[in-house]
This record gives C-alpha cells, structure tokens and sequence, in this order.
C-alpha cells in the first residue's frame, strides 16, 4: 500500500465516523421532534376534545334552559287558557240564570192577562149601563199596561243585575291576570 493512502484511509474513516455520528444525532433528533410532535399533536387533540366538550355542555345546558322556558311558557298559557273558560263558563251561567229568569217573567205577564181577561168578561156580563162597560174596559186596559210596564221594568232590571255580575266576573279575571303579569315580571 502506498504511503500517500494510510491518511486517506484515516480521513475516510474519520469523516465516516463523523458521518455515522452525525446520522446518529440525526436520528435522535428526528425521533426527538417526532416525540415533540405526536405530543404537541396529542396535547392538541386533548384541548380541541376538551373544547367540544365544552360547548356541548355548554349547548346542552342552554337547550336545556331553553326547553324549560319553553314548558313554563305552555304551562302558563294552559294556565290562563284554563282560568279564561272558566270565567266564560262562569259568565255562561250566569246569562243562562238571567235568561231563565227573564223567561219566568215573560211566563207570569202571559198567565195574568189570561185570568184578568176572564174576571173582566165576569165583569161585563154584570154591566148595567154603558158607562159601567167603558169603566170596565178602561181599568182592564189600565190594569194590562201596568203590569206591562212592571215586567218590562222588572226584565230591564234583571238584565242589569245579570249583566252587572257577568261584568264583575270578567272584572275579577281581568285583574287577576294583571296581579300574575305583575309577578311574573
């Protein structure tokens, strides 16, 4: 072997050497940044895992508020569906009373004609003079327009009390449903 080639030899094995060294820190290095990066990449996942957990709690618990407002919002409604037909069932019977009334009235005026008109055809028979007849027809006609300006009265005044009590039941609604807005808010 030729002198000149020993120092090559030694400088081919020193720069192999130097290379099989820097290969190996570069492995290292490599396998270290792709440990870095699995865990970079892991911690990554775990924090966007964590954050849709999150909201989906968060989302959850929104929807759930959300569907609760939504109940009580139908509860109330229900509530106030319920106590409107009750006030009109109320109102109902109390115009059914009034009607039920009135029609008695109307039926009584109607029997009192039929017995006057006999007592004064009783009365007739027993007329002596023109003047008794006159007399007799003038207090049967006076006799019927009172007691048609008394039932008229005694309706108009039933019709009223009737009326009266309907409107305070839907008064008492009224303010009612105002004292439960006012708590509500």
């Amino acid at each position: 072997m030729a002198p000149d080639m020993a120092p090559d030899r030694e400088a081919v094995r020193t720069i192999r050497s130097a290379s099989d060294e820097t290969a190996g820190t570069a492995k290292t290095a490599a396998r270290a940044a792709a440990g870095a990066a699995n865990a970079t990449a892991r911690e990554t996942a775990e924090r966007g895992a964590d954050t849709a957990k999150q909201v989906v709690e968060k989302s959850s618990q929104e929807f759930g508020r959300l569907i609760s407002f939504s109940a009580e919002v139908s509860q109330d409604a229900v509530r106030q569906f319920n106590q409107n037909l009750d006030v009109l069932l109320q109102i109902g019977s109390v115009m059914a009373s009034g009607y039920q009334s009135i029609l008695s009235e109307w039926s009584s005026y109607a029997q009192q004609p039929a017995r006057r008109n006999v007592d004064t055809l009783n009365a007739i028979l027993r007329v002596q003079s023109p003047q008794d007849l006159l007399r007799v027809e003038g207090a049967l006609l006076k006799d019927n327009l009172q007691d048609l300006l008394s039932v008229t009265a005694r309706v108009s005044e039933l019709s009223a009390q009737f009326a009266t009590e309907a409107g305070e039941k839907l008064d008492a609604r009224t303010h009612e449903a105002a004292r439960n807005d006012r708590r509500r808010a």
